[in-house]
Order: C-alpha cells, then structure tokens, then sequence
C-alpha cells in the first residue's frame, strides 16, 4: 500500500510542482490521502445487510467504526489558483481517483 500511495503522490506533485503550493496545502491533503488509504476494507465485504460493519485500519486506530466517504464536490486544474482549501480538495479528489483505479 505504501508503494501504491507512493507513486500516486509523486505523480500528483510533479503534476502541480510549477503551482506554489503552501506548507499547510501538503500537510492537510496528506491527512486526506491517510483517511483515504486508512478507510480501506482489511477483508473481503460482504454483501450481506446483517453482517458486521467492514473491519479498516481507521477502525483499528481511532477504534470508531464508521468510514471517510470520497471528497464531496467536483474540483477541476482551475481551482488550484484559488483559495487553499480548494486545492487540498482538489488534490484529494485527484488522489481519491487515482486510488480507485
């Protein structure tokens, strides 16, 4: 998973290397990408609506079942040049996709 997560960031900040992008931007977009990996299933889901909430990694570290839904919102290159919590967003949708594949 650390490969994975890996080579998805480096290819998103060589992506936005040109665009100055703040100390707090990467600190808060890598607290996503942690929600995101983090919020994984560590087994198999069922299909079965009587069986136990998916097991994850946050579970196991914040021991609160419940999961981080994707980035709300579609954000496009443009938001980039706007205000800071829209470029953790869209850095955080570009992981969020990126992921799912």
């Amino acid at each position: 998973m650390i490969g994975i997560t890996r080579k998805i960031l480096d290819s998103m900040i060589l992506e936005v290397q040109s665009k100055n992008l703040t100390h707090e931007v990467l600190i808060t977009s890598f607290a996503e990408v942690c929600a995101v990996v983090n919020g994984r299933p560590i087994v198999p889901v069922s299909s079965d609506p009587e069986s136990p909430l998916i097991l994850s990694p946050a579970m196991l570290l914040t021991q609160k079942a419940g999961c981080y839904p994707a980035p709300i919102g579609t954000f496009d290159t443009k938001d980039l040049y706007k205000t800071q919590w829209k470029r953790v967003q869209y850095l955080a949708d570009n992981f969020w996709q990126r992921w799912n594949k």
